[in-house]
């Protein structure tokens, strides 16, 4: 930051930007933001392009499908259904268009209040845990637009280990399900609500917790029903401690185990289930004073391993990134990884031929 520019004690309030980026933001209003190239740029990313137009669809997955098909648009990032964008590959060459997958460190968890007096018993976490099919999930829901996630810290990042495939496994044990619930002094049905948000972490998510739902209930061991709210309603029902199962999609700020455990343990975390672990959160404030990451791998498998044990969250999935775009599109390919940072400055567009 420089400091002419920004008070090292106060926001600013002037309503302005300075930044070093490579492109400069020339106008911006609720329909499309337009930005050109920095040529005061210093840094070392080399600009493919002279710049770049973001129109903003607002969760109108219908009208992106279609801009991108008619040519209106040359790339549509984010925002497509996992079908849509299934029947756009499918139909790639019809539209002159591309399908572009790459690795995404996006994930999805089912979080437990730890104070609900159904899924604040431990045995009945665990219970879930034993029945939850991730690979049906991914499979029948999302279409293979995502990968079965194992531990809070996706594949990719420094420290990944898959904790609750060691401990749960991969496949519905109706077995153990039943002996984690008796260890829980539970002998009926167990009634659970699932709570979802239809729009928040993607359409994908009501259609998935009512999968869910079915895998419990399938096992006679749960009777499970799911309710969708909106967003706002949603969020006041977690802050209240009124929901017990819900959903919290998280795509990282950095690729670094930092930012997949450091948001979702101690005071203000952004998941608030009540759970609380002074193992887990001395073990994060030690290791993000340690510079060299590679030397905390350790550390973090206790973290996960503890989370594991403990099932305040269950880890569902970990998303692929997907962009559709005009084969006149070149770059993509160095765009979609880990990091989730999207670099539109990799990305050029040839002439019409």
């Amino acid at each position: 930051m420089d400091h002419q520019e920004y008070p090292a004690d106060k926001l600013r309030t002037d309503g302005k930007a300075v930044g070093s980026g490579v492109y400069k933001l020339d106008s911006y209003d609720e329909k499309q933001a337009k930005f050109s190239v920095n040529k005061d740029y210093k840094g070392s990313a080399v600009v493919q392009n002279r710049g770049v137009t973001m129109k903003l669809f607002h969760g109108e997955q219908t009208a992106l499908k279609e801009a991108v098909q008619k040519g209106d648009i040359d790339l549509a990032y984010r925002g497509l259904a996992m079908k849509d964008i299934a029947d756009l590959d499918a139909a790639a060459g019809k539209h002159n268009l591309k399908v572009v997958e790459g690795t995404s460190a996006e994930v999805q968890h089912l979080v437990f209040n730890t104070k609900d007096p159904v899924v604040g018993k431990v045995g009945v976490r665990k219970a879930i845990a034993y029945l939850i099919d991730r690979s049906a999930l991914v499979r029948d829901v999302y279409k293979r637009t995502a990968e079965p996630l194992y531990s809070i810290v996706p594949s990719g990042i420094t420290g990944h280990k898959t904790s609750f495939y060691d401990t749960y496994g991969d496949r519905p044990q109706q077995d153990k399900a039943a002996a984690a619930l008796s260890s829980a002094g539970i002998k009926d049905k167990v009634k659970l609500t699932l709570w979802a948000t239809p729009v928040r972490y993607g359409p994908g998510t009501v259609p998935e917790f009512q999968a869910i739902a079915q895998q419990l209930n399938k096992s006679g061991l749960f009777e499970a029903d799911v309710k969708s709210v909106p967003l706002e309603e949603y969020e006041q029902g977690i802050a209240a401690g009124k929901y017990g199962v819900y959903v919290k999609g998280w795509v990282p700020d950095y690729p670094d185990p930092d930012n997949f455990t450091a948001p979702f343990f101690g005071e203000d975390n952004v998941v608030s289930n009540n759970y609380e672990s002074k193992e887990i959160t001395s073990r994060i404030l030690a290791t993000a004073a340690n510079g060299s990451r590679p030397s905390t791998v350790s550390d973090y498998a206790k973290v996960q391993n503890t989370v594991a044990q403990d099932v305040p969250l269950l880890p569902l999935w970990q998303g692929k990134q997907y962009a559709v775009a005009s084969e006149r599109v070149s770059g993509l390919q160095w765009t979609l990884d880990a990091s989730t940072v999207f670099r539109f400055w990799e990305i050029s567009k040839s002439a019409k031929g």
